[in-house]
């Protein structure tokens, strides 16, 4: 028989995402960024 721990758990709606920017160097990579 499996032993029952008390605890405590939440659940959150969570909304992401993850943007890839390409550029030729840090300087148009952080203008793309910017818009």
């Amino acid at each position: 028989m499996a032993e029952i721990v008390d605890t405590f758990a939440e659940c959150f709606n969570l909304w992401m995402s993850r943007i890839l920017i390409t550029a030729k160097n840090e300087k148009w990579a952080r203008i793309a960024a910017s818009v």
